[in-house]
């Protein structure tokens, strides 16, 4: 399928055919992303504590740079992403320091990568921060350039530029045509850097700053108006770090606003993405191909300047409170944050943040407890698998292929513990490695290869959502119909997912399936907990510090049986054994409906017990009592009563 856009909605949709023209008096003698005066400013402002954190982090980098007493590159075979990190750091130490042995420092390591450039495959990751990195660097530190060097920056970045640019043109790279994927727009920041830093010394570039404008137009009118974006966080990380590279630049120099209010959400989304605890290896729930963490890139950058440029002290306070967890503070690019960091908007060090996310465009849900470590979180995805935005507006895939068959899953963190997991980044997509269900052995659009088959999942028009949410001090609901995600072959006709968050420990999820003909429902659950299956009503899953229980309500008069094994979950990047629980109809129905009551607590809770009088459930959990009143029909809602 093509990938266009549907013309017939009109409303501030980018125009193509703008012209984009860099000015040559206005782009003189001034650096990307430094504004006149800011070095001053920050070398003044000594008693801002934010400022400090930043500059800390900075200059945490640069004397780890500056502590390697070489940096040749001459015996290495290949130069990678990760070679061209540091150089900026130190580059920006001296602007603000005007120390040389930062100056001297960054100019040997520039040496030897020019000396080396030839051997960075010119992909878009590669090649890509090759061109960004450098761009900046001939930028800013023009007049201590040789000619010589000068030279060899404008053959590589030429060289490169040129590849790079081509294979955006061509199908060279399944990328090339999706706007929202983070290699696509890596691809682009990278030719856009370039041809800001190279539009009067190489003819193309002018070229190259055109289009990447009018590709980061289109990203940023497709952003999803709640702030939610497509891709597993730390994808999405990526993305956010190319847009806060890009966007800059063209605000400074073209006049050209990208910061559209569609990004103010974006904050919240990363922030609602945290586990209550974790490392720099894993603190971030990881929907779709994701590490744990955040540590390789950092979605802060564009969480500063859309602060700086609404004024925002929202979300001045949640890049604050993201970069003091100290997670995010080795992505490579510390130099930004600063120089995209406005001191004259305020800063709420005791804000209280909202417990409670829902973010419609993906039709995703988080709640906790509270934000402190110890807390209970969770996080509910139903929604159609590009975002309701991107699915209404883009006829075709706008980057999709990390994503998972992971519609109506639940993840589960409490204790400082993960409890219900997504196993994250999967050499094969399978819908089983999610907390959902199967139907005949059948899963999820999009499952059983390497990369989400969108063309799959976009010929049988998958679509869900989330309908009934409702969070109180005390308690959160939300139902989710997900009928509309599985193979034809399945021949399901119905699946509603309800969820019941008894704050803080008790969570309640009724499932209710329907299919054509008789059909092996399965259930299921994956936990890195271990477990003790006590019967097919119940059973405990518990490590030295908190203990899960689960149990399990038929309500249709079907016999049922629970598996719990050790599996090896193989297709995943990094295969490990989790705990596998499969909640299942004995003998094939037509219809399957079943309640999973899982609480939570320190030890084993002998005083919880369960009454099932369904519509009526009550639960006692020997400190508090709960009733929940099901619905009798859909357009009613969950009542509770405690």
């Amino acid at each position: 399928m093509v990938n266009t856009i549907n013309h017939s909605i009109k409303e501030n949709l980018p125009n193509p055919a703008q012209s984009i023209q860099l000015n040559k008096n206005c782009y003189q003698n001034r650096r990307l992303f430094i504004e006149p005066g800011q070095l001053n400013k920050i070398r003044k402002n000594k008693n801002d504590p934010f400022q400090k954190l930043m500059l800390d982090n900075l200059f945490s980098r640069i004397e780890r740079r500056m502590s390697h007493a070489t940096y040749n590159l001459d015996n290495q075979q290949s130069l990678v992403r990760g070679s061209y990190t540091g150089f900026n750091d130190l580059a920006l130490g001296f602007l603000i320091t005007k120390e040389e042995k930062y100056l001297k420092k960054s100019l040997k390591i520039i040496s030897t990568i020019l000396n080396n450039a030839h051997k960075t495959s010119d992909d878009p990751l590669n090649g890509g921060h090759l061109l960004y990195s450098l761009s900046i660097y001939y930028n800013w530190m023009n007049e201590h350039l040789s000619k010589s060097q000068k030279n060899k920056f404008i053959k590589i970045i030429s060289d490169y530029g040129s590849s790079l640019y081509s294979k955006t043109k061509t199908p060279m790279g399944y990328w090339a045509g999706t706007p929202l994927h983070n290699i696509s727009q890596c691809a682009w920041a990278s030719i856009g850097l370039a041809g800001f830093s190279f539009y009067f010394d190489i003819p193309d570039a002018k070229y190259w700053l055109s289009d990447a404008y009018h590709n980061f137009n289109l990203v940023s009118w497709l952003q999803a108006e709640d702030g939610s974006m497509i891709e597993g966080p730390s994808y999405s990380a990526y993305g956010a770090e190319m847009r806060a590279l890009f966007y800059r630049p063209c605000l400074q120099f073209l006049n050209q606003d990208l910061y559209r209010k569609n990004h103010l959400g974006i904050g919240d989304w990363f922030m609602h993405l945290h586990k209550p605890s974790g490392d720099a290896d894993d603190h971030i729930f990881p929907w779709s191909d994701s590490s744990k963490g955040l540590q390789f890139h950092s979605p802060v950058g564009l969480i500063l300047s859309m602060a700086g440029h609404h004024k925002s002290e929202h979300l001045q306070s949640i890049a604050h409170w993201v970069l003091s967890k100290g997670f995010t503070n080795n992505s490579g690019i510390e130099w930004m944050d600063i120089l995209l960091y406005d001191p004259s908007v305020k800063l709420n060090l005791k804000k209280k943040f909202k417990t409670f996310a829902y973010f419609d465009d993906l039709e995703n849900i988080s709640t906790r407890n509270s934000w402190q470590e110890k807390a209970t979180a969770i996080q509910f995805k139903c929604g159609p698998f590009q975002g309701k935005k991107a699915q209404e507006l883009f006829l075709g895939d706008p980057g999709c292929s990390h994503l998972h068959p992971d519609t109506g899953s639940l993840q589960l963190h409490s204790r400082k513990h993960e409890l219900l997991i997504d196993p994250a980044y999967s050499a094969i997509k399978r819908t089983d490695h999610h907390n959902t269900a199967t139907i005949n052995g059948y899963g999820q659009l999009g499952e059983g290869t390497k990369w989400f088959k969108v063309n799959h999942a976009l010929h049988y028009e998958h679509t869900a959502s989330i309908s009934h949410v409702k969070d109180t001090k005390k308690w959160s609901t939300w139902t989710g119909e997900l009928s509309g995600v599985y193979w034809t072959e399945a021949k399901l006709d119905f699946y509603v997912r309800t969820v019941v968050y008894l704050k803080p420990d008790i969570l309640v999820v009724m499932d209710e399936l329907k299919s054509a003909k008789k059909s092996k429902f399965k259930i299921h659950w994956t936990t890195p907990s271990g477990a003790n299956k006590i019967n097919n009503k119940k059973t405990i899953f518990q490590n030295d510090d908190v203990c899960m229980r689960m149990d399990y309500l038929p309500l249709d008069r079907i016999k049922t049986e629970v598996s719990v094994t050790q599996r090896l979950y193989k297709d995943i990047r990094n295969p490990m054994r989790y705990s596998h629980c499969c909640l299942s109809n004995l003998i094939k129905s037509k219809t399957f409906k079943a309640i999973t009551v899982i609480s939570l607590s320190d030890k084993i809770n002998k005083n919880f017990s369960i009454q099932n009088n369904f519509p009526q459930i009550d639960i006692n959990d020997g400190v508090n009592k709960y009733r929940i009143q099901f619905p009798s029909n859909e357009k009613a809602s969950v009542q509770i009563k405690i």
